[in-house]
């Protein structure tokens, strides 16, 4: 749930809700990662660190916090609302979206399904880390 305003709650008189991290901590929190075998953990989280950066986006900062590593620079982001957003980093292409951005460049993300699952049931934010990024 977004408010974009405050006038949204005006005459509101009461508001639950439940989002482990965003409210406790006012931000969203990356909580974990999975990565396609052969991937490095490091090498990843700075590259999408990286493309992150550039964007906008509540969980962008989210990962920049994660990554606590050295970010490296990026050539052609582009953002694409309601998929993600790409950039080239160290030479290579990294997409960081949502599972439908993943599937329109042809990306199976099923090994990633129980995992996003499990995450989503557990109320944490749905991200499909880009198994191509490495």
């Amino acid at each position: 749930m977004l408010f974009r305003k405050g006038a949204a709650l005006q005459g509101v008189a009461v508001v639950a809700v439940d989002k482990t991290g965003t409210l406790t901590e006012g931000r969203p929190v990356l909580t974990e990662v999975h990565l396609a075998p052969g991937f490095s953990r490091d090498t990843v989280l700075a590259a999408v660190a990286a493309v992150e950066a550039q964007s906008e986006h509540p969980v962008a900062r989210a990962i920049g916090a994660a990554a606590g590593l050295v970010i490296p620079e990026v050539e052609g982001f582009a953002a694409m609302p309601g998929f993600g957003v790409s950039a080239t980093v160290s030479g290579q292409l990294v997409v960081v979206g949502a599972d439908r951005q993943m599937a329109r460049l042809g990306l199976d993300v099923t090994p990633f399904a129980a995992d996003a699952a499990r995450l989503a049931d557990a109320g944490a934010r749905r991200c499909t880390w880009p198994s191509t990024a490495g």
